[in-house]
């Protein structure tokens, strides 16, 4: 029973996690690339290796900010066998909350431009994670399928 709960939890995690650190920068990159867009934002007129380190130091804010929301909607919505649109949805909500939690209260001034930046570049990150999730499931095989399918499962 151990030796089928370390292969439930392994697949889970790359399941999960590889498709999430994906979405991470998806999502990350839309932001910036979407912040790039608007003349009043600081990413204009940056040289392309500030924007790159914007894209990497983006990529891990977002990666580990929206990750404990993330992981509950993710385990929630595997848990119930919810779709991709779901996992569109969920990463809007974690994306929204936790850039609203951690970065709207160090601001003087709410910035909802960027927090509606940010949700789109959510939803974006949860459409790549379900088509990430999607191929690596598929390559997997039986290590990639959910939790009850498996035949040694209490």
């Amino acid at each position: 029973q151990r030796r089928a709960f370390l292969r439930i939890f392994a697949a889970g995690l790359v399941r999960n996690l590889i498709p999430y650190g994906l979405a991470s920068v998806a999502a990350a990159g839309l932001v910036v690339g979407s912040l790039f867009g608007f003349d009043q934002s600081p990413v204009v007129g940056m040289p392309p290796s500030a924007l790159a380190l914007a894209m990497v130091s983006g990529s891990i804010l977002t990666f580990g900010l929206a990750l404990p929301v993330s992981a509950v909607l993710i385990a929630f919505g595997e848990w119930k066998g919810f779709g991709g649109v779901y996992h569109v949805a969920a990463g809007l909500l974690s994306a929204a909350v936790s850039y609203a939690a951690v970065v709207m209260p160090q601001q003087s001034e709410p910035d909802y431009l960027t927090l509606a930046i940010v949700a789109l570049g959510g939803a974006f990150g949860g459409g790549v994670f379900v088509g990430a999730r999607t191929v690596l499931v598929r390559w997997l095989g039986d290590l990639g399928l959910p939790f009850a399918s498996y035949p040694d499962h209490p």
